[in-house]
């Protein structure tokens, strides 16, 4: 199973009722009944084609009645006893804009846990902005690519600083090699491209000015 679906699911609070708003073939939920981290999983997703692979899948694994199917365009159908959504798989303005739309309904959850395809300090910057708190993030490398895991909730948090939008505040104060190695290698990636850049010249210098003082702290351990 992937490293990065297993990653997830080992953020999830063991007992809550989660929401897989865009599950596709439901292979998370699945895993969390399987493990016994949760005994009542939704598997939602707002085409009919994913949300048949996602029933497959459950009927495969004989877990009817445990992982329940829900054609939900995001939060709109998820009945009202999730305590917990996870989004992952998708972009940041697609994860946004289902988080916008749902606004309602995620002050009941316990926690919102997120994993977009791009932009993640946007993701952030969008927890951030709406005064959320983050409760824990996470970062596995996979087939190639790397993946931020944001675990956040509806509490109220103070503002974050630029470099914990940037850089996670959770993650910045873990002992990840990799996660170091790929702010390294995003940093010599702007540097690069910083002469080539018509406009926004400050905007990415800054990023890379927080970058390399965050990695001049851990060099030690890169």
């Amino acid at each position: 199973m992937s490293l990065r679906l297993e990653a997830i699911a080992a953020l999830v609070q063991p007992g809550t009722i989660p929401a897989d708003i865009g599950t596709d073939h439901a292979y998370v939920p699945v895993m969390l009944v399987k493990q016994g981290i949760c005994t009542k999983v939704y598997a939602c997703d707002v085409a009919k084609g994913p949300l048949e692979s996602a029933k497959h899948t459950i009927r495969k694994e004989g877990l009817e009645g445990y992982v329940l199917p829900v054609l939900s365009d995001g939060f709109a159908n998820v009945p009202d006893d999730a305590d917990c959504a996870i989004i992952t798989g998708m972009g940041c303005t697609t994860a946004v804009h289902i988080l916008e739309e749902g606004m309602e309904h995620l002050h009941r959850m316990k926690q919102i846990i997120l994993s977009v395809n791009n932009h993640t300090d946007d993701m952030r910057r969008w927890i951030a902005e709406h005064g959320y708190t983050i409760l824990d993030e996470a970062y596995v490398h996979e087939a190639g690519h790397g993946y931020e895991i944001e675990v956040f909730c509806t509490a109220p948090h103070a503002p974050y600083s630029e470099e914990e939008i940037l850089l996670g505040p959770c993650l910045m104060q873990k002992d990840l090699p990799l996660y170091r190695k790929k702010i390294s290698s995003l940093a010599d990636n702007m540097r690069r491209h910083l002469p080539f850049q018509m406009e926004n010249t400050q905007t990415l210098q800054h990023k890379i000015d927080v970058y390399d003082a965050w990695l001049q702290a851990h060099a030690e351990t890169i």
